[in-house]
């Protein structure tokens, strides 16, 4: 759906379905090995294609978000002055729809950092610059 939103259809999108679909995986831990897993969701990690599917797939995360954002590799920078009661909400709100994007499109955030955004940052109006890193999994 996002590749064909970028203009990439036909034979093309064709190829990159059917490299992504049907693959399986399984861990190694030690010289054990879990059992084979269907791969739901992602790209070959290592593949030359892997980090120009992740900028396409990530593109749309910033928008309707007022805040500025940050995209490098696999880390997100977002940040909007907070130190009113009105910051505070629209930088909440902004948080929100990230969480609310990475939810339809089953792409999870490092919750150790987000606990600690809601926690020490966004309950209090302690700072005048809030800068939330948000590091992809």
């Amino acid at each position: 759906m996002k590749l064909r939103a970028h203009g990439i259809g036909g034979s093309v999108l064709g190829w990159v379905e059917n490299w992504l679909t049907g693959r399986k995986q399984k861990v190694s831990i030690n010289k054990s090995y879990s059992t084979w897993q269907d791969v739901l969701s992602g790209v070959s990690q290592g593949s030359v294609l892997d980090r120009l599917f992740f900028v396409v797939f990530i593109n749309d995360l910033d928008v309707n978000v007022t805040a500025k954002l940050v995209k490098f590799a696999d880390d997100t920078k977002l940040g909007r002055p907070a130190s009113t009661d009105s910051e505070v909400k629209s930088l909440r709100d902004d948080l929100n729809k990230i969480h609310m994007w990475s939810l339809d499109w089953q792409m999870s955030f490092n919750s150790d950092v987000w606990l600690y955004i809601w926690e020490n940052i966004i309950r209090k109006l302690s700072t005048k610059w809030v800068i939330a890193l948000l590091r992809n999994r």
